[in-house]
């Protein structure tokens, strides 16, 4: 091997692996990028599904209460006659 060779070697082995851990890094971060991609979607649909649920609960508690208003308003006058 010539003296030239025998630099080369380990220097094309260092950017070698350099470039190859470099590579390795970048793969790992795409993928935990499109992992928390979905992720982030996901929370995004629960939390839709979370208001519409809470908007129905509400909605239902109004009506009960003006059910029970209604009634309260037909009995009061029932009640003084007493």
């Amino acid at each position: 091997m010539s003296p030239l060779e025998i630099l080369l070697v380990p220097i094309l082995g260092a950017a070698g692996a350099y470039i190859g851990s470099y590579l390795r890094e970048k793969g790992k971060n795409l993928a935990t990028r499109e992992d928390l991609d979905k992720i982030v979607i996901q929370v995004e649909r629960t939390t839709k599904v979370t208001e519409e649920i809470k908007a129905s609960i509400s909605g239902e508690q109004w009506v009960r209460q003006k059910r029970w208003d209604a009634k309260y308003q037909m009995l009061l006058p029932a009640g003084r006659g007493c």
